[in-house]
């Protein structure tokens, strides 16, 4: 299977960092053409206050070709997946997202120290 690296996107309302999402998704196969049939899986971890109610996920494809002078370029989606909300998508509670920023800042302030020595 061919797994998307894990996006991570930082939730703002604001000037208040209220946490991030992380997200990935998998394709069984990538050589697929349009109007077969795709296996997408999704993955996503809500570390923040906001509620995830669905995602779409959308596979695109990107062809550029060189032949003597000339070239092409085209671009198409080929495939599409809606996700509806899980469990697994809960949003955290003030206290939790503020609780998690802490711990991410005592550890680097912890590396920062580390170094110094």
């Amino acid at each position: 299977a061919n797994l998307v690296p894990p996006i991570v996107r930082d939730i703002q309302s604001c000037c208040f960092n209220m946490g991030n999402i992380t997200m990935s998704a998998r394709i069984a196969n990538t050589r697929i053409g349009r109007g077969e049939t795709a296996i997408i899986d999704f993955a996503c971890k809500n570390r923040s206050r906001q509620r995830i109610t669905s995602v779409t996920v959308d596979i695109k494809q990107e062809v550029r070709w060189t032949a003597g002078y000339h070239n092409e370029y085209a671009k198409d989606a080929l495939a599409r997946r809606l996700f509806n909300r899980t469990e697994r998508w809960g949003e955290m509670s003030k206290e939790e997202v503020k609780a998690e920023q802490q711990s991410r800042q005592k550890n680097t302030d912890s590396h920062r120290d580390r170094k110094q020595q």
